[in-house]
């Protein structure tokens, strides 16, 4: 290892290009858990791209070396894409363009996944009108069955755990999903507990993130739900999980 994944080009014919990080040859044994990180979603916030650029590096130097790293790669697959939007990245920051939130077509790609409603859909369905970069992940995530993932954003320092939406009722579309009414508004997983319990100890871990203040947002213990923060609705986190078999 490593072992890079190539995905589709952007809008404008950009590499996304991913890092898979496993010990072991290239078969996933059965059972072991895939993980996955995703940065700079958003051109301008690039702190994400460089954190997941350093996290491979350390990974695959201290392999080996350190018990911990050894530890992780060798009983967790561990998937690193830095830069979901290039284009947006390559405009904010090397053409001398003002910060470029969006991809090259001006779309935030934060908001243009499927959401829950579109439970059913076959793979067609659910890519057809969808801009590059989002179709690329979505295929990524339909193809393998992670477990967890995180997402690195620029701003407020938290940790947002999902849903995103109100009123998510995923199970009056699928089965596999069971009904459950914590909350009140729907916005809560059935996995609410275990979201809030790794948000709270990635939080507690961050030399700054549990302070519970930052950007003018309150957080306790450097936390948040995603709708009690502001509703996202074809954000990743309500849409890639309910089109996938990773809770």
């Amino acid at each position: 290892f490593p072992y890079t994944t190539l995905f589709r080009s952007s809008q404008e014919g950009r590499e996304i290009m991913g890092l898979r990080l496993a010990a072991g040859g290239g078969t996933r044994p059965l059972l072991r858990p895939m993980v996955k990180y995703v940065g700079n979603m958003h051109g301008d916030e690039t702190v994400g791209r460089e954190v997941l650029l350093a996290l491979a590096e350390y990974l695959v130097k201290n392999y080996g070396v350190v018990d911990r790293v050894t530890k992780l790669l060798d009983s967790t697959e561990v998937h690193l894409l830095p830069t979901m939007n290039p284009d947006g990245y390559e405009n904010t920051n090397l053409l001398g363009h003002s910060p470029t939130r969006g991809n090259a077509n001006g779309v935030d790609l934060n908001r243009a996944f499927p959401t829950w409603r579109d439970l059913g859909r076959d793979r067609g369905q659910l890519m057809e009108g969808r801009q590059k970069e989002v179709s690329s992940v979505m295929a990524w995530i339909l193809d393998n069955p992670f477990l967890l993932s995180i997402n690195f954003h620029g701003g407020a320092v938290v940790a947002n755990y999902p849903w995103d939406s109100e009123n998510v009722q995923p199970w009056t579309l699928d089965s596999r999903f069971r009904e459950h009414k914590e909350g009140g508004r729907g916005q809560y997983t059935p996995d609410n507990r275990e979201f809030k319990a790794i948000s709270s100890l990635y939080s507690t871990s961050h030399s700054t993130m549990a302070k519970d203040k930052h950007c003018g947002d309150t957080f306790t213990r450097g936390v948040t739900n995603g709708v009690d923060w502001y509703v996202v609705e074809g954000g990743d986190r309500n849409s890639t999980r309910l089109n996938s078999s990773h809770p």
